[in-house]
């Protein structure tokens, strides 16, 4: 794990990833990671999967409130249209990580390489943040 914040990555093929942070894993081998996809291109894109040196999986995954109960199911892939962006983010879709080496502590980052169809791989830095739902504190 590295240790630093998270800036905007380079774009390729019009895709540029920002924003990505991840929640404090402590107690856990698990977490999740949080980020904006932008697509400033004139053609779609898809991110097909995700992967990490410091874990076993990432899973594309959507949260789902129904009656009172929280649903997750795995999306395999997200389209991400030319000219638009798409967010991953606590109420919504994300990538769930799994098999983590060692905890994860706020001020550390999660290296991630996010695979897409057209723009191929982008290295992504998570930065590692305690926030809870609708709380970005660090």
């Amino acid at each position: 794990m590295v240790a630093g914040s998270t800036s905007a990555q380079q774009p390729q093929a019009g895709i540029q990833v920002v924003d990505a942070w991840a929640r404090s894993s402590e107690g856990s081998r698990e977490t999740s990671v949080y980020l904006t996809i932008v697509n400033r291109g004139d053609r779609d894109d898809t991110l097909l999967d995700a992967t990490s040196l410091i874990a076993d999986s990432i899973v594309i995954e959507q949260l789902r409130i129904r009656e009172l109960k929280a649903e997750r199911r795995a999306l395999g892939t997200i389209k991400i249209s030319a000219s638009s962006r798409v967010k991953l983010e606590p109420t919504d879709r994300y990538l769930a990580v799994t098999g983590l080496r060692d905890p994860l502590r706020p001020g550390q980052s999660l290296p991630i390489t996010l695979r897409f169809a057209n723009a191929g791989q982008i290295e992504v830095s998570a930065e590692v943040s305690k926030q809870e739902l609708g709380n970005r504190g660090r």
